[in-house]
């Protein structure tokens, strides 16, 4: 008998048995975690248990399902470690078969690892292009991560739903841009990723999923990125930030998002009027345009009895004219909703 057999049988009795069945998790599934963990600098040791349990669906950040098959992986910052660090092998991970989310967030990886998949390494893995199941990947808050490749790695991730960038710095190729927009993307968080209207300036991508987008923290001088007025107005409700962008003169004409919930546009530069359209927005339940260079009044429409808006911050500006009258409704004669709108005067900064 091989050394290696004798190992996965001792393996095999070590796991645990319920019902004279054994419950460890999938030898694959393992082997793949073993070899993103070579990848990994960790100080504090918190993936010991991947070296002393031998079951992997009780390793520390491990998720499995009823069949002990590996579909969840979160090791983001717990505050009580020091982070992770090196390599995230992007290669080993999506050979879990079943993997549907990934969670680094909040740790100080470097670099993004992803072979080439030719047939022999699809035959070994068993993972085939375009065949991965991850749908919520969050990267987030890695300072020191260089996302290179980006357009490569994202065309291996056709089930990805919710994916989150924030604090990286994106390269300046805009080729990811199209890859992103052929994913099924609902949740797409791009905070302070060093994002300049230059880098997101196709006009043909079309993200026809997307029902939330933040790109607060970039820099849009110049202009918002022409594809973000190719977003469906199909949804539900969408959910749309833009603070901290550089945004300069007139508010852009989103008049179409007629299922906009949320809109902010909070800390730019932005002047002029604030457009009676906004108070067309059927859907809209929280607007703040608070510390910009507004003038003039507050448009009646925005704050009218019928309007389903229960958040406004427009603080910071330089309006002028009448608070609208429906802030001095009567509470015990109307809706919780008035109470809400009784608290607003403190938002709306000094009117004159």
């Amino acid at each position: 008998m091989s050394q290696l057999s004798l190992i996965l049988i001792l393996l095999a009795l070590l796991c645990a048995v319920r019902f004279n069945t054994i419950t460890c998790c999938h030898e694959r599934d393992r082997r793949s975690l073993l070899s993103f963990k070579q990848g990994v600098v960790d100080p504090s040791n918190r993936l010991s248990s991947w070296s002393t349990l031998p079951d992997c669906c009780q390793w520390h950040g491990v998720q499995c399902d009823r069949n002990n098959r590996v579909v969840g992986l979160s090791l983001w910052d717990d505050g009580d470690s020091e982070l992770l660090r090196g390599e995230i092998n992007l290669s080993s991970l999506l050979a879990i078969e079943s993997l549907e989310w990934l969670y680094l967030d909040g740790n100080d990886f470097e670099r993004i690892s992803m072979a080439p998949i030719n047939n022999s390494v699809a035959t070994h893995t068993h993972l085939l292009p375009n065949s991965s199941k991850l749908s919520y990947l969050d990267l987030s808050h890695n300072i020191h991560l260089h996302a290179d490749n980006l357009h490569y790695w994202l065309s291996r991730l056709p089930s990805l739903i919710f994916l989150d960038l924030g604090g990286i710095h994106l390269p300046s190729e805009t080729n990811w841009v199209q890859s992103l927009a052929s994913l099924p993307l609902v949740e797409l968080f791009l905070i302070d990723c060093n994002l300049t209207t230059s880098i997101l300036s196709f006009q043909l991508a079309n993200f026809t999923s997307l029902s939330s987008l933040d790109l607060s923290l970039n820099d849009f001088a110049f202009g918002l990125p022409k594809w973000l007025f190719n977003l469906s107005k199909d949804h539900d409700g969408f959910d749309l930030q833009l603070s901290q962008c550089n945004l300069r003169g007139q508010i852009p004409d989103l008049s179409g998002y007629r299922n906009l919930w949320r809109l902010d546009l909070s800390n730019n530069k932005l002047k002029g009027s604030i457009p009676e359209w906004l108070g067309q927005l059927d859907s809209l339940t929280i607007l703040d345009l608070s510390n910009n260079s507004f003038h003039s009044s507050i448009p009646s429409n925005l704050l009218n009895a019928s309007a389903s808006l229960d958040y406004l911050d427009i603080s910071i500006n330089h309006l002028s004219g009448p608070l609208p009258n429906i802030l001095g409704q009567n509470k015990s004669a109307t809706s919780n909703r008035a109470e809400t709108l009784e608290n607003w005067r403190k938002v709306f900064g000094p009117i004159k």
